[in-house]
């Protein structure tokens, strides 16, 4: 259904209002910063952590060059309390399911992601041939070239989205789950405002089953075509009401944690 759910549409005719914080164990995930070496920083918050402050956290460590502490901000965010978010995020990082070390490759390929993520979701429109080369064959003979294709005032549209997304599937990060994929390209678009227009939404369990559930949305996991999908779905939805794609993700995440069926419940 491309209609708006009652309920989502109760939350988007009242003032915005975040979804809560995610909770985290500090030292749940020490044991894996201490095992993976001193890249693997944990960023300095408490038990919670909410979008805003971890956007600014990514952004920050972007900007200083350091992208592994960066990635983990960003997952301590995207994976919160689960059992296995800290390992999930060392396996991404060592390239394997015993990871003892950050990989220089692994890191050349989030670099890629985040440049093509800015590049895609600019407020102008731009065609850019990426500098990296990609995992698949075509890619690595021709290079990649990736168009942002803004929803009106600098917003993100579904083909950007889908554009980003295909480029970092392409580099088969070992362990790099949806949730995590996603949660990466949203902080790496959202230069540090992670509620803007040209921000790209996360898509992670919590989301995808309340989409199957109410508003008749299936979407495969890890998928390109459907993320660019759900993301025109959320432009649909929040337009009227001027809202961006990501205010209308958290939206989701409020009613999903309303009900308590989501993963932090």
């Amino acid at each position: 259904m491309t209609t708006v759910p009652v309920s989502l549409h109760a939350l988007l005719t009242t003032p915005f209002t975040p979804a809560p914080p995610v909770r985290w164990r500090r030292a749940h995930w020490q044991q894996w910063a201490d095992r993976m070496g001193p890249d693997f920083r944990l960023p300095d918050v408490d038990h919670e952590v909410d979008r805003q402050d971890a956007a600014a956290l990514v952004h920050e460590e972007l900007e200083r060059g350091r992208t592994v502490p960066a990635f983990v901000a960003a997952m301590v965010w995207a994976y919160g309390p689960a059992n296995d978010g800290p390992y999930r995020t060392a396996t991404v990082l060592g390239g394997r399911r015993r990871p003892t070390a950050v990989q220089p490759e692994v890191v050349a390929a989030l670099e890629d992601a985040v440049g093509t993520a800015r590049d895609v979701t600019a407020p102008t429109a731009s065609v850019r041939a990426a500098t990296a080369p990609t995992a698949g064959a075509a890619s690595a003979a021709t290079g990649s070239a990736v168009r942002s294709t803004p929803a009106g005032h600098g917003g993100v549209a579904g083909d950007a989205a889908r554009s980003a997304h295909r480029r970092i599937v392409e580099h088969r990060l070992h362990g790099l789950a949806p949730a995590g994929l996603t949660a990466w390209l949203h902080f790496a678009s959202a230069r540090r405002d992670p509620y803007a227009p040209h921000a790209v939404p996360v898509l992670d369990d919590d989301v995808r089953g309340w989409l199957a559930r109410d508003a008749d949305l299936p979407l495969r996991d890890g998928h390109p075509d459907d993320y660019g999908r759900y993301v025109d779905r959320l432009v649909t939805w929040g337009r009227p009401f001027g809202r961006t794609p990501v205010q209308v993700e958290s939206s989701v995440r409020t009613l999903v944690a309303a009900a308590g069926t989501g993963s932090d419940s």
